[in-house]
This record gives structure tokens, sequence and C-alpha cells, in this order.
């Protein structure tokens, strides 16, 4: 039987939903045999307090017991084995273990983690107890959580081939990892933008996001977090960062998004080393310059060491950082070429997802519960050709981009949903014309003023727009849940996570390692070269065939339950407030 003592866990992070605990006890040899060293504990807030609850009832009443809402451990899972798993690629997917905790356990973290202040003002609403809470009494299993690998301190082994070829230093066992929040990485072309909304035509969401941020629209949470890297003069600073640069899959590119994350990290990118938060949102420590070099020195070698190169010294720690995530990104290219064909199943934006879901109310005589019932079970469910092979014969067939990588049944019945696609992917042509003649310098001629300007012609815009409108007020429910599910998919995949773990391993010789992607059990094997400012004009290419340096790494997504079709009851309140 397992024995759970809260003071062998610490809080660290935590979502919209869930906390995250790391196993850290203060004994060393508790660390050494214990089977939770190297994991993390995955929570849902609701139950910690729930359980806490359940605690002060027992000991002040013998009335009836406090609700625990349902965890949602069956659908999440459901989601991650059906669709996630498949999508993303089993190699980048860890299931963890389902594990049921005490409710006394439970209570005395939530007290802990309260008692802390280590939670964020902007979070501290959801660690509260919610009026009308509904459940089932809490069984004898107690509250279900995940148990994970801890991401910033572990890695899994080198392939066999490579692994006599590495000579890892004792001291370069510590280990780098990097989380990133990637974002969207594509810009939305859907005729269902409604027309004070069309700036979402011209940049990203995060792009907007950001100004809007600047202009004081909007407020995220973590912006009430202590960030010295975006907030200057007390001022906020927009991020330069550019998904599409990350999902671009060209090496400089990739490069220049990642440089531009670690120029202003905001809550999209923190660094972990040897375990400890060194860089990034919710860390307690500033690294200067001199202990960064004593890192690197301290992995790679440096002053003292007269053997390795005198130019390392130079390197300042998040240039190599950088130079490192990059070369395993364009490494690992299948990867974030998932992430963004999934991504890319939105093809009706946030405002047709509102259309579509008022249409799906209306057909569910004026219910939005039942109407959110029949799409969160959908979310859940693949289609039954849902494979790898149908997924590249659509593909071959023609299919359009909206289910060309959809997991989901397609519902030929409906006639409003094809031509409703059909109008998507002309506009989808006209928008990528349009921006293909921007990026090659070639101005769109305006008939009516004579002069040229690259603004989209609003005649088009708007007949597209109405169309398409007129569609949606056709669709069938199956076709209402069809472009519904794809989308909260797609909104997922948007605010996923991936942390980015590896070390440092010394080769005699660079030319008899052989690279190596990731696979289901062995981490990764790249070769790459740590930049120092006399490298500053080398390309990254040219720097990886030079090396004398393999880097042992590994790449998790993270972050990926699915979304609950409650949250496009406010969603008309959010896209409003992209009218700039």
């Amino acid at each position: 039987m397992t024995s759970w003592d809260v003071s062998g866990w610490s809080y660290t992070a935590e979502g919209g939903k869930h906390a995250i605990f790391r196993y850290s006890p203060s004994s060393t040899t508790l660390a050494t045999d214990n089977k939770f060293c190297g994991h993390v504990l995955r929570i849902a807030k609701s139950g910690l307090v729930s359980s806490f609850h359940v605690n002060e009832a027992e000991s002040t009443s013998t009335s009836t017991p406090y609700q625990i809402p349902r965890d949602c451990k069956s659908s999440s899972q459901t989601f991650q084995n059906n669709i996630i798993q498949p999508l993303i690629g089993h190699q980048y997917i860890d299931t963890g273990h389902t594990v049921h905790l005490p409710i006394s356990f439970c209570s005395q973290l939530y007290q802990q983690t309260i008692s802390s202040g280590l939670i964020p003002n902007a979070r501290l609403s959801s660690w509260q107890k919610k009026k009308n809470c509904n459940g089932s009494v809490c069984n004898e299993k107690g509250i279900a959580a995940l148990l994970l690998r801890d991401y910033t301190s572990y890695l899994s082994p080198p392939p066999i081939s490579a692994a006599s070829q590495l000579q890892t230093k004792p001291t370069s066992s510590k280990m780098f990892s990097i989380e990133i929040k990637p974002k969207a990485g594509y810009i939305t072309t859907s005729p269902l933008v409604l027309p004070n909304h069309r700036c979402k035509y011209q940049s990203t969401r995060y792009a907007l996001q950001q100004e809007l941020m600047r202009l004081g629209v909007i407020k995220k949470g973590w912006q009430q977090q202590q960030i010295s890297s975006s907030f200057k003069d007390g001022g906020f600073t927009p991020s330069q960062y550019s998904p599409l640069n990350l999902f671009s899959n060209d090496i400089n590119q990739i490069h220049q998004a990642v440089l531009d994350l670690m120029n202003n990290m905001q809550n999209n990118l923190r660094i972990w080393y040897d375990g400890n938060q060194i860089f990034g949102l919710g860390s307690d420590v500033t690294v200067e310059f001199n202990e960064c070099q004593m890192i690197l020195n301290d992995l790679l070698g440096g002053s003292n060491d007269d053997s390795k190169p005198a130019t390392i010294n130079t390197t300042t720690l998040l240039d190599a950082i950088t130079q490192i995530v990059s070369t395993i990104l364009h490494h690992e290219h299948e990867l974030l070429s998932n992430i963004l064909s999934i991504q890319q199943l939105d093809v009706i934006d946030g405002d047709g997802a509102v259309m579509i879901y008022e249409r799906l109310v209306q057909l569910c005589n004026e219910s939005n519960v039942e109407a959110e019932a029949l799409l969160d079970e959908a979310l859940l469910v693949p289609s039954d050709e849902f494979t790898t092979d149908a997924v590249e014969k659509k593909q071959s067939d023609g299919y359009h981009i909206a289910i060309e990588s959809s997991p989901y049944t397609f519902p030929h019945q409906c006639k409003s949903l094809r031509s409703l696609l059909d109008e998507i992917e002309k506009f989808d042509k006209y928008m990528r014309d349009h921006h293909l003649q921007i990026k090659e310098g070639k101005a769109v001629h305006d008939h009516h003023n004579g002069n040229e300007n690259n603004d989209l012609d609003e005649s088009i815009v708007d007949a597209a727009h109405i169309r398409s409108m007129e569609h949606v007020n056709h669709l069938s429910k199956e076709g209402c849940i069809y472009l519904l599910q794809n989308w909260l998919l797609s909104l997922v995949l948007c605010d996923v996570s991936f942390f980015i773990t590896f070390r440092f391993n010394l080769i005699e010789d660079h030319q008899e390692v052989v690279r190596k992607c990731q696979s289901d059990n062995q981490s990764g094997i790249v070769l790459g070269l740590l930049p120092t400012k006399s490298d500053a004009s080398s390309t990254l290419s040219s720097l990886a065939s030079s090396s004398s340096v393999a880097i042992q790494y590994e790449v998790k997504v993270v972050d990926y339950d699915p979304k609950p079709a409650k949250k496009i009851r406010s969603r008309k309140e959010v896209e409003n407030k992209f009218s700039i």
C-alpha cells in the first residue's frame, strides 16, 4: 500500500483547472529509494478544495458530507488516448499513471499550498469553494490524480546505437529543461470573421493580443506576477515573438522565434537547470551573467580546463540555449508540423464558433445544456476510420483542409456543411493569394482610387461573409457539432505547452555519431556547437556540422485536456475585444 506523505510534495505550477506538485522529499535517502523520484502529481484543484471541505465537514458536523465534483480523469484519458496521441505522435505524449489520493492527504496538501504564499493572486479564486457545487459523494478510492514524469529533471536513455559513443561527464548529468507555449501558428482566413474584427486577417492572434495588452484592453492573470523581462518602467512591453516563425520548418526562422521568446519570456517560456527554475514566470531567482558562465563551465569545462575551447567562456547561457532549442525543434520537425495541422482545423474562427454554437442551441430547443453535452461527448469520439492511413487517403482524395486532419466523422448528409466548406475553401485561396502578392512585393491595384495598396477587396470579403452566414443558418445539428468539435480540438492545440529537456555529451569524433529523432522510450541525439561572439554571423547548419558536442534531448507535450463546450458561451465577449 502506498504511503502518502504531504511533506514530500511541493507546489510547482498550475493552470486553470489543475495544480502540479513535484516530489521533493527532504531526505536524500527517500529521494533515491522512493518510486516517486523524478515525478510530479497533476491534481484537479477542485478535488483539493473539496477534500479540505470534506475534512472540515467531518470534523465539525454529522450532516450530509460536502459533494466532491466528478473528476474528469476518464474523459481526459479517453481524449488523450483516442485523439491526441495518434495526431501528435506517441513519442511526444506520456500517458502517466492514474493514482487515487486519500482525502486526508489532499486536504493537507491544500492547506500546505494555501499557506505557502506561492499561488499567484490571479489564481487564488480557483482555490475557493464553489457555490452550488454538484457532483458525486467521495468514494473510498479518494481523489484521482495523474502521476507524470518530471520533465525538469528526467531524460529517457539515449538510442542503443549511440549510447557507446557518448561520453557524459559526471557534472553534465545535470539537465536543462525549457517549457514553451507555442500558441496558434496561423493567421485566420475564415470568411466568418465579423466585419469589425478583420484585423484578424492581418496578424496572428498572439500578435493582436500583445497589442490589446499594450492598449490595456485585455489583461492576463500572469501580468500581475513579477515579470521583469516583460515590464519596463511600469509599462507593458509587447513581445516580438511570431508563432509563424516557430512553425515555419525553417531553421533560421525557428531560431528567430526562440530568440524573441528569450528576449521577452512573459508566460511563454521558462527555463530550469538541474531541476531548479532559473528564468521565466514564477522564478524567484535572478541569474547574473557570471552565474550563466559558471553553469556552462560546469557542464563543458571553462577557464580551469585548458583542453576545452576558450571560446566557451564568451558564450552566454541564453545564447547557447537558443541555439540548442532551435536545432532540436528543427530536428523534430514532425512535432510542430503535427501541432500546426491540428490547429488549422479551425476554419471558422472564434466569431464563426459563436454563430455556429448559437445555431446548435437553436436546434436543441434553445437548450445550452443539451448543446454542450452533445459537444463534450462528440469531442472524445473519433471516427471509426481514424487512422494514419485514413488521413493519408483523405489527402489523396482531395478532401477539404477542414477534414484532412480531422479525427471526427464527417456528416455527409448535411449539404449546407459542404457548401460552407466550399465557401471557406474559396475564401482561403483568395486570402493566401493576397498574402502571397504582398510577400512578393506586388501591390494590389485600387480601381476606385487609381492607386496601389495592400488592402483586401471589401466587396469580395463582404460577399463571402454573407454567403457563409447563410450556410450557417441552414446547418444541421450534426454539421454544427462537426465544425465545433474541430474548433475545440484546434483550441486545445493552441494552448498546449511542450518541454525540451537536454544535456551535453562530449564525443571523440562527431562524424561517427548518428543523429537520431526520439522514439517512444528513447531520447534523441543532435550535434551542436555553442555559439560565440565570433560565430555570430555563422549559420546554424554550419555550426552543427562542425560540432564536437552531442546533445541528448527529449520533447514532450503537456496541457492537452479537452476544452469544455461551455467555454463557447462567453466567447462572444472575448472576440469582441478584437475591434481594433
